[in-house]
């Protein structure tokens, strides 16, 4: 029960106690008692809000309580006998909202409705990023995540304006809501790959635990949309990998890619046996389970390979500005949120519609040929090897000095090139072979 009470949480946006929901809407007047009782009052049908507890309140105690659509309007003298609302017109505000027609999760309506607090004569428009206007507006305006927000300048002259003015970014003569604070959560410079889903997880989270039944159970009902299956991993300040469980956890993530890619016929019953042992250490019992010999596995989990592609995980949430327990990548592209089971699976049944719609897409795949193919020990997936060196390639140029030399290992057990440190000779090498993200 109290899981579900933090999912819910979790997805009503609720970061401190009380936050209160009123007629399904989320309260932002003052907590005072009888603001919060106004506020009551007025959600309740017209022949209840004469009651006795409603009579005698002030008409308002801040502005929220007296938005209306279309109008700007202010409470003044507030909380007071005298409080009144004042309105004002609303100067028509143009909004263009360019996203992804295609893509599986939007925070459009919430960002969108968030405006309208700030601008109530909003008038918007949506254009599709991969059409030709789409394509006009993000050379002009630089865009380079979804969904993003272009105001007119008209906006300038709204009355709220210095209320968020500082999330404005002036751009080409219009105003840009800035992407952080936007939810924008689709990266468009990264190779677009339709239906791809990669599942970024903390093997020692109960709530990545969840989120791996629901992979698992999605990929054995024949899913023609595969998972990627990482780990959220991360660097320190002084570029040594981490996780939430600490050493333990990252040991078990090092597991896990030995697993699923030596033995990846028995991954999946390796990663269910340890669906029962989350937060033990008894790791041999999973791998028994699996029919796995532990001490094929330790040797393999401890190898530079393994570790090349930890490393791999850690740069691509640094590049992807993600992190947490969970973290669902969709199409190569996209941050969904995944709070739930129920997300997840939504997230994954729009991945499989859209990869059934359009197919994988080429770009950002290596070709046959491009990948590193015969420098690349057969031991291990040439595919997410591929993938990997030029992240690699990348973790070297952005790490501290002390991780370089480990990163630099890594690259050399993937691709039995012998480069060190040096990143521009490792650059090189993985442009010559077209590996890109």
């Amino acid at each position: 029960m109290l899981r579900r009470q933090a999912r819910r949480a979790e997805r009503m946006r609720v970061s401190g106690s009380p936050t209160l929901y009123l007629g399904g809407r989320r309260y932002e007047g003052p907590g005072e008692r009888l603001a919060i009782l106004r506020a009551v009052c007025s959600t309740l049908p017209a022949g209840a809000r004469g009651a006795a507890v409603c009579r005698g309140l002030p008409a308002c105690f801040s502005d929220a309580d007296c938005r209306k659509p279309g109008v700007v309007a202010e409470c003044v003298e507030a909380g007071t006998a005298r409080a009144k609302c004042v309105e004002h017109p609303a100067v028509q505000v143009a909004l263009t909202v360019v996203e992804d027609g295609d893509a599986v999760w939007s925070a459009r309506a919430r960002i969108v409705d968030s405006l309208r607090v700030f601008f109530p004569g909003l008038v918007e428009r949506r254009v599709d990023f991969r059409g030709p206007e789409g394509a006009a507006l993000a050379e002009r305006f630089g865009i380079e995540r979804l969904p993003a927000y272009v105001l007119g300048p008209e906006a300038l002259t709204e009355r709220n304006i210095e209320a968020v003015r500082t999330a404005l970014v002036p751009v080409a003569g219009s105003l840009v809501l800035a992407p952080g604070l936007a939810g924008s959560h689709q990266d468009a410079t990264r190779p677009r790959q339709p239906g791809r889903v990669d599942l970024f997880l903390a093997p020692h989270s109960t709530q990545a635990a969840e989120a791996l039944g629901e992979a698992l159970d999605f990929a054995e009902r024949g899913a023609s949309c595969p998972i990627g299956l990482r780990a959220a991993v991360w660097r320190d300040a002084e570029g040594r990998l981490a996780a939430q469980g600490g050493l333990a956890e990252i040991e078990s993530m090092l597991r896990e890619i030995a697993v699923s890619e030596l033995w990846p016929a028995r991954s999946a019953a390796y990663r269910r046996a340890c669906l029962g042992r989350i937060g033990t250490s008894y790791w041999l019992d999973a791998v028994v389970e699996a029919g796995l010999d532990p001490d094929a596995v330790r040797r393999a989990a401890e190898s530079s390979l393994a570790y090349a592609l930890l490393e791999a995980d850690a740069q691509e949430l640094a590049e992807l500005g993600a992190g947490g327990a969970v973290v669902l990548l969709v199409s190569n592209q996209e941050l969904v949120p995944a709070a739930s089971r129920l997300d997840l699976r939504r997230a994954l049944d729009a991945a499989l519609d859209l990869a059934g719609r359009q197919g994988p897409a080429p770009d950002g795949e290596p070709s046959e040929d491009a990948r590193p193919g015969a420098d690349s020990p057969p031991c291990f997936s040439s595919e997410r090897a591929g993938r990997a060196v030029p992240l690699l390639v990348r973790a070297l140029e952005a790490a501290p000095e002390p991780a370089r030399a480990r990163i630099a290992q890594g690259l050399a057990a993937l691709t039995r090139e012998a480069f060190g440190t040096d990143a521009s000779r490792w650059r090189k090498w993985a442009r010559e072979r077209k590996l890109g993200r």
